[in-house]
Formats: C-alpha cells, structure tokens, sequence
C-alpha cells in the first residue's frame, strides 16, 4: 500500500518551539507529511500521537539534520511546535 503524504509548509528554515506551518489540506491525525522550508529544503517524516518526526536530512545550504521528533498542536490546516519529545 502507498501512503499520500501531506505537505507541510514552514516560514523559516528550520523547526523551534513556536514555530508554525501549514497543510496544504486538512490532515488525519496520523499522517505521512513532506516538509517544506522557506530555504528550498524539503524532508519527509511523520506525525503519530500528536509528534512531529522529521528525517536525517540537509538543509538547502548543506547543514545535516539529524532526525528529530516535535511536539506539536494542530488545529485544521495549521500546524504550531511546542517543544521537543
């Protein structure tokens, strides 16, 4: 089975707490997702239990990211990060 991911855009170049996105259309509450970032990068990942998982990636200038789960709230299409898990 091939599972849809949803996109999810971010305003800045990486994740903090505080930080926001958006779904291109209303997710389920677990969801495959492609992020994108205001650089150009994009990463795969997942949300599960109300926990965003990002994949090892490279931002658009070359820094590697290791994986890293969030915290989130969601509410429709918007997307806020609260902390790390």
């Amino acid at each position: 089975m091939t599972e849809t991911a949803y996109h999810l855009s971010f305003t800045h170049t990486h994740l903090y707490p505080g930080a926001a996105g958006t779904f291109d259309a209303e997710p389920p509450e677990s969801v495959a997702i492609r992020a994108t970032f205001s650089d150009g990068g994009a990463v795969g990942g997942f949300i599960e239990d109300g926990v965003l998982t990002l994949e090892a990636h490279r931002t658009a200038a070359g820094t590697p990211i290791a994986e890293k789960s969030w915290r989130v709230e969601r509410d429709g299409t918007t997307l806020r990060v609260i902390d790390r898990a």
